[in-house]
């Protein structure tokens, strides 16, 4: 059984552990290569660094054997202003999925920049790592604030981490506050992003096999890996949805939350 009592029958069992091993050594290399560059073309080249990003998390899902299908109009655009992207989060994998989609900077908690590897990797990818207290609300807002970036855009996941896989949870507004000025007006666009599996093993997903690909917390990231690698060829969908804030605009910020998520919910059903 699994999240919501959804028996994963038509689900294929999980890789063997030496096959992702495999698999690991043959295309990590090479995606830690390319993040290493994107770092060194950052402060000369942003555009190109993005382009390295973008291939790093591309060589990642395609030793995965994930295929990421982009529906939608991606707002961050050369010479454009600045974008927040405000995405469900299914698994880790939304976020080479989002890299390789799009011009993107990451927001991530601190407990990312925890375990060394992953801080390294987020590091050479530009995030911005942040606690998300609410002692340091104004703090963060500000950080966030300055790492958005004409031509950019700069994800945050307002569920706070892994959420719903056929749902999202509620979403927090508090980093949404960077997209306005002191005088209340709107600085970047808003644009709502839905994430969700559409294909497992040739087939077209349901819930239960949302629930099996997806990462629940109940399982560790290998186990996960293993279950996404078994259901290859899999298809992660990132649905660029209609922004719901424009530079110049006003809002209320909770209004504009509850918007990103209400329209990240329809998408994915």
């Amino acid at each position: 059984m699994t999240e919501g009592g959804v028996r994963p029958d038509a689900i294929p069992a999980p890789a063997p552990l030496w096959h992702l091993v495999l698999r690991s050594l043959a295309f990590l290399p090479i995606g830690v290569a390319l993040t290493v560059l994107r770092a060194m073309l950052a402060p000369l080249a942003p555009r190109a660094a993005a382009c390295f990003l973008a291939a790093a998390a591309q060589t990642a899902l395609w030793g995965l054997g994930v295929r990421v299908a982009v529906r939608g109009r991606a707002m961050p655009e050369r010479g454009g202003p600045p974008v927040l992207l405000v995405a469900n989060h299914t698994s880790f994998l939304d976020i080479p999925a989002l890299a390789a989609s799009a011009a993107v900077r990451f927001v991530a908690k601190t407990d990312v920049a925890r375990v060394p590897f992953f801080r390294l990797v987020a590091w050479l990818g530009g995030t911005l790592f942040i606690a998300r207290a609410r002692a340091r609300a104004d703090e963060e807002r500000d950080a966030v604030a300055a790492h958005l970036a004409p031509g950019f855009g700069l994800v945050l996941f307002p569920e706070g981490g892994i959420g719903g896989i056929t749902a999202p949870k509620p979403y927090a507004s508090s980093l949404l506050a960077a997209a306005f000025d002191g005088d209340g007006v709107a600085r970047a666009t808003v644009q709502p992003v839905a994430i969700r599996w559409d294909a497992a093993a040739g087939r077209p997903t349901d819930a239960a096999a949302r629930l099996w690909l997806g990462w629940t917390g109940k399982q560790g990231l290998v186990e996960n890996l293993r279950r996404v690698l078994g259901a290859r060829p899999t298809t992660l969908t990132v649905a660029f949805l209609d922004p719901v804030l424009r530079p110049g605009e006003g809002g209320d910020r909770k209004a504009i939350t509850l918007a990103c998520r209400d329209a990240t919910a329809h998408a994915i059903v």
